[in-house]
């Protein structure tokens, strides 16, 4: 897995509320679990060749299906929105209005099928970028103007913006993906087929903790 607070972090208490979960999911089934940090991309090549038995968590997308082996139960649900400089104001309906806007993106994390073709189709400029907490830092410098990110990490990363520059940063209120988030397991490992029974059972069984849900939902993500 990969840097994305505060689902996941090499740093994070536990390493994040969504490891959390899947330690916490996978402990009540007998497993014992380990936890290995990388970029993301190569967490999911890795994962597709069978060097891991999971990666997580990735949003739903029609490939990701055809390469990974998917459980029932999803564990975030994701809302992502534009993040823009004051000094450029963004007021957007369709992804079309994105035509002479200068975006920030991220490297192996997941947009849906329409960004992609709004990205291509109106020609939209963008940088690429692989961590997530450059995205402020590159709109403070002007790199970009606009930013697309989840609420959750967006939350965390203004939090190591200069007091006195977050005042440029504006979020837009209208929600520009929402999408559901998704352990994925390898095709390439005979036992994936009882892992993903037993997480199904073991997420069930932990969210039956009613406080736990409760928390969860108020420090991780919507379900």
């Amino acid at each position: 897995m990969g840097e994305f607070p505060p689902f996941t972090g090499k740093e994070l208490p536990d390493y994040g509320c969504a490891s959390t979960l899947y330690r916490m999911i996978f402990e009540s089934q007998g497993y014992q679990v380990e936890f290995f940090f990388m970029p993301w991309e190569k967490a999911y090549l890795e994962t597709q060749t069978g060097k891991f038995n999971a990666t997580g968590h990735w949003l739903d997308q029609p490939k990701r299906r055809a390469n990974f082996l998917f459980p029932k139960q999803h564990v975030a649900v994701e809302v992502l929105y534009f993040y823009y400089h004051k000094d450029f104001p963004l007021n957007w309906q369709s992804f079309s209005d994105l035509k002479k806007r200068r975006l920030i993106i991220n490297s192996g994390f997941t947009y849906n099928d329409a960004f992609y073709r709004a990205l291509n189709k109106y020609k939209i400029k963008y940088i690429s970028v692989a961590e997530m907490k450059k995205n402020f830092p590159l709109l403070l410098k002007e790199r970009g103007d606009t930013t697309l990110m989840n609420e959750a990490s967006a939350k965390v990363y203004i939090e190591q913006v200069p007091f006195y520059q977050k005042r440029w940063i504006v979020k837009h209120r209208k929600p520009a993906i929402i999408s559901k988030g998704y352990l994925l397991f390898s095709k390439m490992n005979k036992g994936s087929q009882k892992l993903i029974k037993d997480f199904d059972q073991g997420f069930n069984d932990v969210m039956s903790d009613l406080e736990f849900y409760k928390l969860y939902l108020e420090n991780c993500s919507k379900l």
